[in-house]
């Protein structure tokens, strides 16, 4: 895995591309020390089998070393689509996704 700053990767956006899609490579983009953004094949999301995790729909729940981990927003919701009981941030970090990585009990829950 890989770091650069936005203007890095937008000065070498088609290597950075094909690092990714041809070389397997993660790279995140940073914007002023901060990570916006992480650019990875899609032949590697790093997400488990659609599956009943809780909640009215079926999700796809994170891997331990998924890059989506403690990568998203909260958008000030308090729980996941789980619903009460199910915390939409661990901390002080919010994973990209539908349900919150957890570490304890990380389902599923059929």
């Amino acid at each position: 895995m890989s770091t650069m700053t936005v203007a890095e990767a937008k000065n070498h956006f088609s290597d950075v591309l094909r690092r990714a899609e041809y070389g397997g490579e993660r790279v995140i983009v940073e914007r002023h020390g901060k990570p916006v953004a992480v650019i990875v094949s899609t032949d590697d999301p790093k997400l488990g089998s659609l599956q009943s995790n809780g909640g009215p729909t079926k999700t796809r729940l994170l891997s331990v070393d998924s890059l989506a981990r403690d990568a998203g927003d909260d958008g000030g919701n308090p729980h996941d689509q789980r619903g009460r009981g199910y915390p939409r941030s661990a901390g002080s970090t919010t994973d990209i996704g539908a349900v919150q990585f957890d570490e304890i009990f990380p389902g599923p829950f059929d």
